[in-house]
């Protein structure tokens, strides 16, 4: 069905833009958790050897969580570690749950205090749809611009920041003015966004405070949610775990 991990991030993202962009013809509502749950089950659907998606299994709803922790490298090369907190378009061709909260804090606080506290890069991941013959303006890939690989896009927290106040704008032009706002497929093809050893630099996506985030040098072989989340690299003191975990090894660079 799929042979590499690029391959199957490309088709979610297309996936992802025409499911909500039928929903929207038919009037079918789809929120983020839904169309997160679907992209797990394919990722999980396709079997690739070199991906590892597991739920948590010490999420529990008394535990505020994140969506998504991501581990993007290899063992030789070391890893990247992603918090990742999703949320979609609205037909308004807006972010309208920027400001959402769980209890009494916001969920972008949550997903900073979590990134600190475990040293993490944390990001947006968006799901989009948009009719807009100008999106082109939005890319920043290296490749060529097709607009239904921003379907699923990824974008630092920094520049969510700007537009969570009240009363700035949160439309998708907006949050992906921002030259560092990316299909999410650059994160497992493009060698910027790759572990390289013979580099000492921050990630390009990172938010500024996490310049000095860098790659774990771990060895990720045959671990399980709840081997990892025993593991020295989470500080359980703080009571957010994340809902899903995917570890993806990428081909050494």
């Amino acid at each position: 069905m799929y042979k590499t991990t690029i391959d199957l991030f490309e088709k979610l993202a297309i996936d992802t833009w025409e499911r909500l962009k039928y929903g929207e013809e038919l009037n079918c509502s789809q929120s983020e958790e839904t169309i997160t749950d679907i992209n797990l089950l394919e990722i999980k659907r396709a079997n690739l050897h070199d991906i590892l998606v597991s739920k948590s299994d010490k999420y529990e709803e008394g535990i505020t969580g994140i969506d998504w922790e991501w581990w993007i490298g290899s063992n030789s090369t070391g890893w990247w570690r992603y918090a990742v907190q999703a949320k979609k378009l609205s037909e308004n061709r807006k972010y309208n749950k920027l400001r959402h909260r769980v209890g009494q804090e916001y969920q972008i606080d949550i997903l900073e205090r979590y990134s600190k506290s475990n040293n993490c890069i944390p990001l947006y991941c968006f799901y989009n749809y948009i009719d807009d013959n100008m999106l082109n303006k939005n890319w920043h890939c290296y490749l060529p611009f097709e607009k239904e690989q921003l379907g699923c896009t990824v974008v630092p927290l920094d520049s969510v920041r700007k537009a969570f106040t009240l009363r700035a704008d949160k439309s998708f032009s907006a949050l992906h003015s921002d030259f560092r706002s990316i299909p999410w497929r650059c994160l497992v093809r493009c060698p910027d966004f790759l572990v390289d050893i013979n580099k000492n630099s921050s990630h390009p996506l990172a938010s500024i405070g996490y310049e000095k985030v860098r790659p774990y040098k771990i060895n990720l072989s045959n671990v399980t949610s709840e081997s990892i989340l025993n593991s020295e690299f989470y500080n359980h003191e703080i009571e957010i775990l994340p809902k899903r975990i995917m570890i993806i090894q990428t081909e050494d660079h």
